[in-house]
């Protein structure tokens, strides 16, 4: 009996100095593990991006939900710098990442309206249904991810020569990221 109460008594100290070292760990226990909806690959016809010769990026979006799906999101293309202190900061700098929105149904950028809030597309996915778009980065608007302006210019004009991960990202009620690829801007 006096053990049961010791092991109980050293059970619940540990716990109240996890949760005092560390007051997120109280959060973790409850976080649930949210089921996947999307999985996004992309892959690229040349590593090389330059105005003489288009790049095409093809990316494939697939349902594993489950069941039908409506995913009303921004989708985007992000360059990230691949440097040891861009990947430090955690892409956090002006200069560490460029982004260009777009209308994946039109195979076009996203256009921001003259008023209004952010336009989200939707995107319609049968159950298991495997959808493929092509895009030319040269083609689209494209800005720099910490700047406060809607991307509206050339990937040339804006985007700096040297080494990038290329990704293709759904920011919709959750997040989902594809794999990345070495490019090089030039």
């Amino acid at each position: 009996m006096a053990k049961q109460f010791v092991i109980r008594v050293t059970f619940a100290f540990s716990l109240t100095a996890v949760l005092f070292i560390n007051p997120d760990a109280a959060q973790l226990r409850i976080k649930v593990a949210r089921p996947q909806l999307l999985k996004c690959k992309i892959t690229v016809d040349s590593a090389s991006i330059n105005p003489e010769h288009p790049a095409t990026v093809s990316v494939t979006v697939e349902n594993v939900s489950g069941g039908e799906l409506d995913l009303k999101a921004v989708y985007s293309f992000e360059l990230l710098t691949v440097s040891a202190q861009a990947r430090a900061r955690d892409f956090s700098e002006l200069g560490d990442s460029y982004w260009s929105p777009l209308d994946i149904s039109r195979g076009e950028s996203l256009r921001l309206p003259v008023k209004g809030p952010v336009p989200k597309v939707l995107l319609h996915l049968k159950r298991d249904e495997v959808k493929s778009f092509r895009f030319d980065p040269a083609k689209l608007l494209w800005n720099a991810t910490m700047r406060s302006i809607w991307p509206h210019e050339n990937l040339f004009a804006v985007v700096p020569k040297g080494s990038y991960w290329l990704v293709f990202k759904v920011s919709g009620n959750r997040e989902t990221i594809s794999n990345k690829i070495e490019v090089v801007v030039e």
